[in-house]
């Protein structure tokens, strides 16, 4: 019987964000990354642009629980210590923004959604992950906010961090 295989390590780096009319665009880069001593068969990732609200967490959970029924990048295979970059772009609808509003301007806090899926022997396995995309850069201690109260707009010194949901009393 195989080993079970651990989860791809996942890294998103945002490279641009404009905005379009109501609409949100995000260029950026992922990386995946197989750290575990077994090959990584059929990877499928699913990415998607959201923006944070009060349920973020609820709609992480359910993104995840529908994820295997949305179109994934083509599959691959990851060997032990090899990693795959994918690139593109997302865009963000204006009507499924959730628009905040600090001292009189809307802003977002755009969140990018993961979803890994792979063969690991005859088992189909799991893993996902989901990023906080904002203005700053990788060191900086917090991101700061989208605006989105003029259209035309272009963030290109953007960082997305790693977004782990508090754990529910």
């Amino acid at each position: 019987m195989p080993a079970a295989s651990a989860a791809p390590t996942v890294e998103l780096r945002a490279i641009e964000l404009a905005t379009q009319g109501p609409d949100a665009l995000l260029r950026f880069e992922l990386v995946l990354r197989n750290d575990a001593g077994v090959p990584l068969e059929a990877v499928r990732p699913v990415v998607v642009l959201g923006s944070a609200g009060p349920t973020l967490a609820r709609e992480i959970a359910s993104f995840h629980a529908s994820a295997p029924t949305m179109n994934a990048a083509a599959q691959f295979d990851l060997a032990p210590g090899e990693a795959r970059r994918l690139t593109g772009e997302l865009t963000l609808p204006g009507t499924a923004m959730h628009v905040s509003e600090v001292a009189g301007r809307a802003m977002i806090v755009p969140v990018v959604l993961v979803d890994l899926r792979w063969r690991s022997g005859l088992s189909v396995r799991a893993d996902g992950a989901a990023f906080l995309v904002g203005t700053g850069t990788e060191e900086a201690s917090r991101l700061g906010p989208i605006w989105v109260d003029r259209t035309g707009q272009r963030f290109t010194r953007i960082a997305a961090r790693r977004f782990v949901p508090e754990a529910q009393s």
